[in-house]
């Protein structure tokens, strides 16, 4: 299986409540600028397109699928310190130099 996530651009909702939204498989995390990172692996029903981001948008919370290399850009010093990101990430990580 393969992680897949998601964005949730600046929001008025906490991450407490966005991961109320979330089944086991997957994860949520505050990053630096105020976005919230979902992160997970798709497990029968549980899907990312047919489950998670239906379900945030049921409660008008809109989130997009992104893939690694989208994710570069937010990639700071305090955002490497999420461990979900910079596993999504990975190979991103070296093509820029960061460390």
């Amino acid at each position: 299986m393969s992680k897949r996530a998601c964005l949730i651009p600046k929001t008025r909702e906490s991450l407490e409540t966005i991961k109320r939204y979330m089944p086991d498989n997957y994860h949520a995390s505050q990053l630096e600028g105020g976005e919230i990172f979902i992160v997970g692996e798709d497990v029968a029903g549980w899907t990312l397109d047919h489950y998670i981001i239906p379900r945030l948008a049921s409660g008008l919370i809109f989130a997009h699928e992104i893939h690694a290399d989208d994710l570069v850009g937010l990639l700071t010093d305090q955002n490497l310190d999420n461990p979900q990101l910079v596993d999504f990430v990975g190979d991103e990580i070296q093509d820029t130099g960061i460390s």
